[in-house]
């Protein structure tokens, strides 16, 4: 899509969404004050998994707009480019390029604790004691 749109033209928008990213970030309170703000690491892109997904993904996208009907009506190409683009110029626009949105379920994972998993099946926090999540953010 253009960076900034002209009035009396018609845009379409493409987008690659991450549901279930397997980066972990972390969230710490480091004082006693309640009002003070808590130490937030998102630690987006740090999982290589994801990356490979984020590409893959792009990949394909890009063939979606290489097909009839899009490409007939899509005047331009996606970005950062055309198909035969390296992996690393994709990943280097992946990073820049990436945001977090927010997605309300499914952020906790239950899973065994060194596969990345938040609870486990009795949804009991790992690293806590009497802490359980009761929720539809656990997937």
């Amino acid at each position: 899509m253009a960076e900034h749109p002209e009035p009396g033209h018609q845009y379409q928008k493409s987008g690659i969404v991450l549901m279930h990213s397997f980066d972990h970030g972390s969230i710490h309170i480091d004082s006693k004050d309640p009002t003070a703000s808590p130490d937030i690491d998102l630690n987006i892109l740090t999982n290589e998994t994801d990356i490979n997904i984020l590409v893959k993904a792009y990949r394909i996208l890009q063939a979606i707009h290489s097909q009839e009907p899009l490409k007939s009506i899509i005047d331009c190409k996606a970005l950062p480019g055309k198909s035969s683009d390296t992996d690393e110029a994709l990943i280097e626009y992946i990073k820049k390029s990436v945001f977090m949105a927010f997605h309300p379920l499914g952020t906790t994972s239950m899973l065994p604790f060194e596969d990345g998993g938040c609870v486990d099946n009795q949804l009991k926090v790992y690293g806590t004691e009497h802490l359980c999540v009761v929720s539809s953010i656990v997937s």
